[in-house]
């Protein structure tokens, strides 16, 4: 993790942040790493403004973004309070917590692959996918290799971050999500 990323621990703030439409909307104000006001916000996920300035609040209260000033003397734009941020589950936090912690990532990520795949259900069994839905596997590595298999992973997603950077939905380019976790079968206090 950077010297850099905002980490997120408190009980409370993590909690403000389990609902998934804040997610979405703080998620998109790092990757642009610039302004967006809640008008811009509240179209990417079908909310009123006012509505959005509901989330935001409560997003701004954990600290992981901030308000700007305005540029045309109306609506202040939100912007991330950091390059990067995590979130993460402290010792105070109990497994209701935790679960709403990993909800708040899965959600969001289980309503759209719901999305995709309803969509592929009417296509014929042998037309061309874009987009995969789900992998899953299993793998027996040492921790070594588990290491060596993030580091290469996030490589990958840290090119294609870059790559994304500063481009907006225009022409051929469309949003995807991603998401990426491996876990031990058996957890070991080590783990």
């Amino acid at each position: 993790m950077s010297d850099q990323t905002l980490v997120i621990s408190d009980p409370r703030a993590v909690r403000a942040m389990a609902n998934p439409l804040r997610m979405v909307v703080v998620d998109e104000l790092y990757r642009r790493q610039g302004p967006a006001t809640a008008t811009e916000l509240a179209e990417l996920v079908g909310l009123s403004p006012s509505a959005m300035s509901y989330h935001l609040r409560a997003a701004e209260s954990t600290g992981l973004i901030r308000r700007g000033e305005s540029t045309d003397g109306r609506e202040r734009p939100w912007l991330p309070a950091a390059p990067s941020y995590s979130l993460v589950a402290s010792a105070e936090s109990d497994a209701v917590q935790r679960m709403l912690l990993i909800d708040s990532r899965l959600t969001p990520m289980r309503q759209r692959m719901e999305e995709l795949l309803a969509v592929r259900s009417v296509r014929p069994p042998d037309a061309d996918i874009t987009y995969m839905v789900l992998r899953t596997g299993q793998l027996l590595l040492s921790a070594d290799e588990v290491g060596r298999l993030q580091d290469r992973v996030m490589e990958v997603f840290d090119e294609f971050e870059a790559l994304s950077a500063g481009r907006s939905e225009e022409g051929e380019l469309r949003r995807a999500r991603y998401m990426w976790s491996i876990v031990p079968e058996r957890i070991e206090p080590e783990d």
